[in-house]
Formats: C-alpha cells, sequence, structure tokens
C-alpha cells in the first residue's frame, strides 16, 4: 500500500491515511500481492474524483512509486480468467507482452492494451474522463492526473495574466496618439513635449505596478490568494474604462496609475502555482503563464490598432459622434469586458490556494506595507541565490523592455533614413507573429525541453538569444530580405519564451529550498520588474532622442546596442549562479 498512497497523494492531493477504505473485489479470490496494485489505485481515484470506472475492463499490473506499472507472474491465466469472465479488454504491463501464451480460442474474444504508467491505466479505465482529468507530463516521462479544482484553477489564472498583459500591451498602438491628442488639447504641441508625456503614461502604469506588487504578494501570504486576484481584476475592469473616457492627461495619468496598482497580481498568480503544484509541475505551469503573456503580446497590440477609431476604421454602429469624441474607449472596454469575465470565473470557480494554517500572522495594516515596499525588495536581495536570480531577472526586463517604444519609432522610419517605412498595421502584424511564437514556446515547446535539459541551461540559451535578437533588429534594413527581420523577431519571441518559465521556476525551487514566504519572494522579483519596466522605456525614448539623427556610435542603432549590454551582463551573472540538483531533476513539466 506504500506505493498506492504515494501516488495518490500526489495525483489527487488527498493522504489516504486519512480515509477508512474498503475496496472490495466480488466474485473474485486471492486478489492480493503486487498484482492488484494499479486495481487498488484505480478504485481509490475513481472515489476521490468522482470518476466511474469501465466495468468491461480488467487489469493487472505492479506499480511504483513514480507511477510506473511493472511486469507481474502468471499474465497469461490472468487474460484467460478475464475471459472466462466476459470482459473484452484487458490492461496489462507493456513489459508483460512477449510474455502473453493465451489458447487460440480466446484471442479474437479479447483486447490487450498494453500500458507503461498508471496515467494510461486511468486512461483505459475512467469513464467521462475528458470532463474530469487532465493529462500532463511529468518527469519520468509518464503523465499524472491533474485533479478538476486545479484544471479550472489553471484556466482562471491563465485568464488573470492574460487580461494583465492586455491592459499593458493593448495600448500599444494608440497609446502615442491618445496622449498626443490630449497634450494638444491642453496646448502641448512640441513633440519633445509630446513625446515625454507618452513616456509618463507608460512608466506611471508600471511605477504603479512596481509600488503594489510586492504589497499584494505579502497581502496574499496573510489573507489567501484569491481575494487578492479578484481585487486586481475588479480595479482592471474599472480604470480601463476611465481611461479609455479620459479628457485630459492628468486623468489618463491617475487611470493608469490606479489600473497598474491593482494589476500588480501576477507574482500572486505565480504564488498561487506554488501553492498547489509539486516541483516536477512548477515549470510547466509556470510555462502554462508564459504562454498567456506571448497570447497577451499578440493580440492586445492587434486589438488596440483594430479597435482604434470605430467611427472611422469599424463605421456603422459606432460611426456616431460618441465615438469619434471618445476613439479609443472600444479597446479599453474589451480590456475591461475580459477582467469582468475573469472576475466572475473567479467569484464562482477559483478555489483559495493556500491553506489558513500557512499563512503569514503578520500584524502590519496594508497601509504600514506601503512604506515597506523597498525595505521587502531589500530583504529579498540579500538572500544568497534568490537574488541573483532577482537581480538577471531585472537587467533582463531592462533590456527588453527598452525594445517596447523604440521597436515602432525604428520600423515606422523612413527607409532612406535607415528604418523600414512600416506603417500600423505592419507593425501589428510583427507582434501577431511575436506573441504567437512565445504561445508556441510557452505553451507546448517548453514542456519537452525542459525534460530533456536542465533549467540553468535553458535560462542560459533564452537570454544569449533574446540578446542576440533584439540587438540585431536596426541592422535589418529595408533592401535587406525582410526574412532575416523576422529571423530577429523570432530569435527574442523563442529566447524570451524559453528564459520566463525557467527562471521563475528557479527562484520557486529555491524559495522552497531556503523556507521563504513565496509570495513575498515573487512579490518582490515582480515589483522589482515593474521599476526595470520603468527604466527600460525611459532609457530608450532618452538615448533615441539624443542619438536618432546621429552616426556612427551614436545612430538609432545606440539603442538597441545598449539593450544588448544588459543581456550580457545578466548572461555573465548567470555564469556563476548555482542552482540545485534537485530542481534540475524533478522540473520535468507539469
Amino acid at each position: 500500500m506504500t506505493n498506492i498512497s504515494a501516488v495518490v497523494k500526489k495525483l489527487t492531493g488527498k493522504d489516504i491515511r486519512d480515509y477508512d477504505l474498503h475496496v472490495q473485489f466480488p466474485g473474485t479470490h486471492n486478489v492480493d500481492g503486487d498484482s492488484a496494485s494499479i486495481t487498488m489505485a484505480t478504485a481509490i481515484i475513481s472515489a476521490f474524483e468522482g470518476v466511474p470506472i469501465d466495468q468491461n475492463l480488467a487489469m493487472t499490473g505492479s506499480l511504483t512509486v513514480r507511477g510506473e506499472v511493472l511486469p507481474i507472474g502468471g499474465v497469461s491465466a490472468k487474460i484467460e480468467a478475464a475471459v472466462k469472465s466476459g470482459i473484452k479488454r484487458v490492461v496489462i504491463p507493456r513489459s508483460n507482452m512477449n510474455d502473453v501464451l493465451i489458447d487460440e480460442k480466446f484471442e479474437s474474444q479479447v483486447e490487450i492494451l498494453a500500458v507503461d504508467s498508471l496515467d494510461e491505466v486511468l486512461e483505459h479505465a475512467l469513464v467521462g474522463k475528458e470532463e474530469k482529468v487532465l493529462e500532463v507530463p511529468i518527469s519520468t516521462g509518464a503523465s499524472v492526473v491533474m485533479p478538476p479544482s486545479q484544471r479550472s484553477s489553471m484556466g482562471i489564472l491563465f485568464l488573470v495574466v492574460l487580461v494583465d498583459m492586455l491592459g499593458l500591451t493593448l495600448v500599444i498602438p494608440f497609446l502615442t496618439y491618445f496622449v498626443q491628442d490630449l497634450a494638444s488639447a491642453e496646448g502641448i504641441v512640441d513633440t519633445g513635449s509630446r513625446d515625454f508625456w507618452v513616456g509618463i503614461v507608460i512608466a506611471t502604469y508600471s511605477l504603479a505596478q512596481f509600488i503594489s506588487t510586492p504589497i499584494l504578494g505579502s497581502i496574499s501570504d496573510r489573507i489567501g490568494r484569491r481575494p487578492v486576484l479578484m481585487f486586481g481584476l475588479a480595479a482592471n475592469s474599472l480604470f480601463f474604462i476611465i481611461f479609455g473616457l479620459s479628457g485630459s492627461l492628468a486623468m489618463a495619468i491617475i487611470a493608469r496609475f490606479l489600473a497598474g496598482a491593482g494589476n500588480g497580481n501576477i507574482a500572486v498568480a505565480k504564488a498561487y502555482i506554488g501553492d498547489i503544484s509539486e516541483d516536477d509541475q512548477v515549470a510547466g505551469r509556470m510555462g502554462m503563464l508564459g504562454a498567456a503573456f506571448g497570447l497577451g503580446f499578440m493580440i492586445g497590440p492587434f486589438l488596440g490598432g483594430v479597435l482604434s477609431d470605430p467611427a472611422t476604421g469599424i463605421g456603422g454602429p459606432f460611426d456616431t459622434q460618441f465615438w469619434s469624441d471618445y476613439p479609443y474607449l472600444l479597446p479599453c472596454l474589451f480590456s475591461s469586458a475580459m477582467s469582468a469575465i475573469a472576475l466572475m470565473l473567479a467569484a464562482f470557480m477559483l478555489p483559495e490556494s493556500l491553506p489558513k494554517e500557512s499563512r503569514s500572522e503578520s500584524s502590519k495594516s496594508p497601509i504600514s506595507q506601503l512604506g515597506a515596499t523597498f525595505k521587502s525588495i531589500a530583504s529579498v536581495l540579500r538572500l544568497p541565490n534568490i537574488s541573483a536570480l532577482v537581480n538577471v531577472n531585472f537587467l533582463f526586463l531592462v533590456g527588453f523592455t527598452m525594445m517596447h517604444g523604440t521597436f515602432i519609432l525604428f520600423t515606422s522610419m523612413e527607409p532612406e533614413s535607415g528604418g523600414l517605412g512600416w506603417s500600423e498595421r505592419e507593425n501589428g502584424w510583427v507582434f501577431a507573429f511575436i506573441g504567437l511564437v512565445g504561445v508556441v514556446v510557452q505553451g507546448g515547446l517548453i514542456r519537452p525541453l525542459i525534460r530533456r535539459f536542465s533549467l540553468r541551461g535553458l535560462m542560459l540559451a533564452g537570454t544569449v538569444l533574446t540578446g542576440i535578437g533584439i540587438a540585431s533588429i536596426p541592422y535589418a534594413s529595408a533592401d535587406m530580405s525582410m526574412l532575416i527581420f523576422w529571423s530577429f523577431c523570432a530569435a527574442f519571441a523563442i529566447g524570451n519564451g524559453i528564459y520566463t518559465p525557467t527562471q521563475s521556476s528557479l527562484l520557486t525551487f529555491a524559495s522552497k529550498e531556503g523556507g521563504h514566504e513565496l509570495g513575498t519572494i515573487m512579490g518582490a522579483q515582480e515589483g522589482l520588474g515593474a521599476l526595470a519596466r520603468i527604466i527600460g522605456p525611459l532609457l530608450s525614448a532618452v538615448i533615441w532622442s539624443e542619438t536618432v539623427e546621429g552616426s556612427g556610435l551614436w545612430s538609432y542603432h545606440t539603442c538597441f546596442r545598449v539593450s544588448g549590454l544588459f543581456f550580457l551582463v545578466a548572461l555573465l551573472m548567470q555564469l556563476g549562479l548555482k542552482t540545485s540538483d534537485d530542481a534540475k531533476k524533478t522540473a520535468g513539466g507539469t
């Protein structure tokens, strides 16, 4: 029963020692020994998860603590006994297939199903499994069952992160024009001054996240993850509408600040995953959140461009004075509606992941936590190994976000000036491509990669690819093949897709091994990430404005070169990073 207990606890989260279990095999005799292991485990999981078992199926096989099905003796006699009882399908260990020697009269009466792992047994045995279980790979190459509650939780977390990314990326196509309109209405017409206010509005959102993220992470350690996630969704739903209705720069800045403050909950979503996941599930599930990042980065700018100025671009019912007065409200309404849907799903379907007995007992009020934001980050930066991972992530994000503002500035430059001469629509398509690549990598490729390579090695590779891809962008001129430019974009999209989940997984492992509160650690990292998203765009804006008309070392290439230097420093820091062997060995997927 030891192996059965371990496997059942891993798959369902329930300890069978807490239950009075009785498994009966009617009409049989001498059912004992290892050959009944998979039958016992299947029966218990069926009861716990409320999924019936196919009664026209027999099974035999020994079970290891890792969920592998091992060979047993007397397999031929057991198959014949099942056929004589009217059973049409029999599950046996794959390693027993060469041992099967049954009477010819039985061969046409039975289907023999060879399996290597318990998940394959459950796939054959459980009725209605498509609705009740989800297969996810583990480090052995087999699979485990994700309980229905965790399946719905991961779906809602995916939506939470997607909404957060939409709040950040949906404004990319129209923000410059929106701020220009507001600035012009207030008498600010100089191009440099206008671009300055664009940078302020962009930085405001990240500044709010920088302040709120560690606080929300700490609060979630005290009161649980669910209420904090719901607060962020409610804030996004409200303040995005206010932003779309903004009639002044002050109103726009306040709306973006409050939306950013509520949306500092990605750290809480990552802590939620850490709460409900085994070590071998963390990396794959972090990859699912990374896929939400990629999807948000793909559809956010695309929708922001398509839905902007609907009176002119869409017409029909939108061809009214109201939509002419508020040309950027529609994409904001879309983001708000997404947040409202996610909020309702969280309210009715998202269980709390942090038990009361595991919560922090800090007596500090949320107000006092505001003043402790920098202190919290400083304390995390003093932790061995964790500080290195957090600093690497900070440098990576500064380099990555420097590209956000200057990418479109470069692609929209006239070809004779060195740019590509692209329109807003063409820029929308390239952002969609970048996001699609991220979804493919983090939603699918990351799992087989982490089963084959170490997390540290993948993080290094992701940093190299991202840095080279971004630093190379301005060297793809209009007279060169566009395949070269798209290759550069694919490189940094793939690199980012590999880096993000592996770095988050290594930080999770380091936090658990050190006995630190995961919400606080993730909160500090996301807070520093928000700081990087402030520094990156502002730094690139200053460098771009000073060098865009220059030549030699000081030209429009300079901003991308400086971005590459940040990735180089991050790479050098990773070379001295020490990771636990356990993290490397167990990070096999979800």
